[in-house]
């Protein structure tokens, strides 16, 4: 167990401390395994009369553990010869009748079936004792938070004559996210943000004989959904960190037009809607940024973010774009 503390690393054994673990609970515990082993790290399940814990044997594979009264150490329960150490080592509760069709379907070798096991076990042969289950720190922690932020894009248009002079409109989005984590650096992240595209393309070619310009007003509502990977560094108060992964969206709204104007002749104006064949698109995302945490306090995050997405094969009606976007979040 490595602990990091005011800018220094320390390295424990299971003969060096008897437990460790954080204000949620209790990660980790030093046990004897067998008669005759060496204390490592477990994993407390149940705490009672016989308590149960997880961890790996001496082959490096993960088993269960029981520890009965009177007995310094923990005993491995083999998955092969599993009911034959519960008739050795768990008597005087007939209504568990180990090695029935029945017991074996009521407690399967997994953490569900022995934690069930073993409170039902405490109860019948001890029920003036108390027998718990040990919450454990090591499982999925949920954060949920509000973001909100800016962005601007660039679209890849299929127009002939294509407008080549693009003036860039700045664009906003807001939404609320999950996060899960545990207690490495990864986190999976799950957001639903809504969000607006607008970019303005003008035409540089002259006006043709008629005095014609040409103009493009790209403007999108959609509900955005990214799946996201990250990982987090460092451990101060300033803790920088990279993601990326997969974006859907779902345009909402489309207020795209194409524009030609006219000084010489105000008749040929137009404005035309261009409209998609498509709603719906897939991409990718990828960012960088920090977050900033403190205790008691929301977690504040700051990203930059570069968003692609593609709406099928036409992009003469469901233009493609990229997008460069700012984002200000806060955990709870």
């Amino acid at each position: 167990m490595k602990l990091r503390q005011a800018g220094s690393n320390r390295t424990f054994g299971p003969t060096e401390i008897s437990s460790f673990g954080d204000k949620e609970g209790v990660i980790g515990r030093s046990q004897i395994v067998s008669a005759h082993g060496k204390p490592q790290f477990v994993t407390p399940l149940v705490a009672g009369p016989v308590s149960l814990y997880s961890g790996v044997n001496a082959q490096g594979d993960k088993r269960f553990f029981l520890q009965v009264p009177d007995t310094a150490y923990l005993l491995e329960i083999p998955p092969q010869t599993a009911q034959l150490t519960f008739h050795r080592l768990l008597s005087g509760c007939s209504s568990i009748a180990f090695g029935t069709n029945q017991s074996i379907r009521r407690y399967p070798i997994k953490y569900q079936g022995l934690t069930k096991l073993v409170l039902d076990y405490n109860a019948c042969t001890k029920p003036e004792q108390p027998s718990r289950l040990v919450k454990s720190a090591v499982g999925l922690r949920m954060a949920y938070g509000i973001k909100a932020g800016m962005n601007t894009g660039d679209f890849s248009l299929s127009f002939e004559p294509n407008p080549e002079k693009q003036e860039q409109s700045v664009g906003y989005q807001g939404g609320i996210f999950l996060q899960l984590s545990n207690k490495t650096r990864t986190s999976l992240i799950l957001e639903a943000t809504y969000q607006t595209l607008q970019s303005m393309y003008r035409s540089t070619a002259l006006p043709d004989f008629y005095g014609n310009t040409r103009s493009l007003s790209v403007d999108y509502s959609q509900l955005q959904i990214p799946l996201l990977l990250r990982y987090t560094a460092g451990n101060g108060v300033i803790r920088p960190f990279v993601n990326g992964g997969f974006l859907y969206s779902k345009n909402l709204k489309n207020r795209s037009v194409e524009i030609n104007d006219s000084k010489t002749m105000p008749s040929n104006n137009t404005r035309r809607a261009i409209v998609t064949s498509q709603n719906a698109g897939y991409g990718l995302a990828a960012g960088v940024g920090a977050v900033i945490k403190r205790n008691s306090l929301p977690e504040l995050s700051l990203e930059v973010r570069y968003d692609r997405m593609r709406y099928g094969n036409y992009v003469y009606y469901t233009p493609q774009y990229t997008a460069l976007r700012f984002d200000i979040g806060l955990a709870f």
